[in-house]
């Protein structure tokens, strides 16, 4: 919505700089599987209803990606709005598609206009990396299946945006990456650093890449939606400049803390392999939970909310 605002209401003459966080400007893979099939951890009536309610919203259409990334009987990926999705309709594809070429064609004509002059708005994105992130996606035998790369391309981003969305074209020098999730980008303290800097002097370069500050961070895999009859189970990794060899394990510390009544079911000591681990926490009652995982100094700490739902009653009777 900032960049709308900027190029088609006219809002670049009264900005200098637009700062996101992890905004999809080319669309999210999960979108797709939202408007297909709903959140896939929910059974029955309790999905539907909240995919048909996803399909009532033209913002969730426009979250479509705009670029190849559906995989078919092809060799190569096609546009969601070319793939013939079964149960797809026209009207998704017309606020994705119209959505983007109306900004990009606002964006164009204000790059050519005399007040423009020379770098009167400049995007600084920040983008989630190095978190198992979908980015295709196959439809087949009624549902969706997502991939984690694109043709071929092992890709990463924040956990529901991919990283080749989370930046204009053009904008990749002004990038800032840091290992965090999507629902906590905007809660990242070196972020919120280094927006406090942008703000207090936009003349100024723009930084590189974070991940030189803190030479060790994790990688997070996990479900949005529990059920309270389900165990909690993530995946965890470490990440670091440091080969495997330099350092194998990193120590660390899982909170799992309970926002509604701010009680803390889950602090665990855990050591973290360089490979990809599950990390069972077992049933959680309902409510919304913060995840923090953090290490030692040298450790970007990493965090996300889930929600644990109660058991819907249908399942319940079967």
């Amino acid at each position: 919505m900032a960049r709308y605002f900027v190029e088609v209401l006219g809002g670049w003459q009264d900005t200098r700089a637009v700062i996101t966080f992890g905004t999809p400007f080319y669309g999210s893979v999960k979108a797709i599987g939202s408007l297909l099939d709903g959140p896939r951890k929910l059974p029955g009536f309790a999905r539907t209803r909240l995919r048909n309610l996803a399909r009532t919203f033209p913002s969730v259409h426009q979250l479509v990606p705009v670029y190849r990334c559906v995989l078919g009987a092809g060799d190569s990926p096609v546009k969601p709005n070319e793939a013939e999705l079964p149960g797809w309709r026209s009207s998704w594809n017309d606020h994705a598609v119209d959505f983007f070429a109306t900004m990009e064609e606002a964006a164009d004509k204000n790059r050519s206009a005399t007040a423009w002059g020379d770098g009167q708005v400049t995007y600084y994105p920040i983008v989630g990396m190095d978190q198992p992130t979908p980015q295709s996606v196959r439809v087949q035998d009624g549902s969706t299946e997502s991939f984690w790369d694109l043709e071929g391309r092992g890709l990463t981003g924040d956990g529901t945006v991919p990283g080749i969305s989370a930046y204009l074209d053009g904008t990749e020098d002004a990038r800032v990456f840091t290992p965090q999730l999507h629902s906590r980008l905007q809660a990242e303290g070196a972020m919120l650093h280094h927006v406090r800097g942008l703000l207090g002097s936009l003349d100024q370069p723009s930084p590189k890449d974070l991940r030189s500050a803190a030479p060790v961070w994790f990688s997070y895999r996990g479900e949005d939606v529990y059920l309270t009859d389900d165990r909690v189970t993530v995946e965890l990794s470490a990440e670091s400049h440091f080969s495997e060899s330099q350092l194998p394990v990193v120590e660390a510390t899982v909170v799992l803390h309970n926002r509604s009544t701010g009680q803390t079911p889950v602090r665990r000591t855990v050591t973290v392999a360089r490979q990809r681990q599950t990390l069972d926490l077992g049933t959680l009652p309902a409510g919304t939970y913060e995840m923090h995982v953090s290490g030692d100094e040298r450790t970007v700490p990493l965090s996300d909310v889930l929600v644990v739902a109660e058991v819907p009653d249908e399942q319940k009777s079967g």
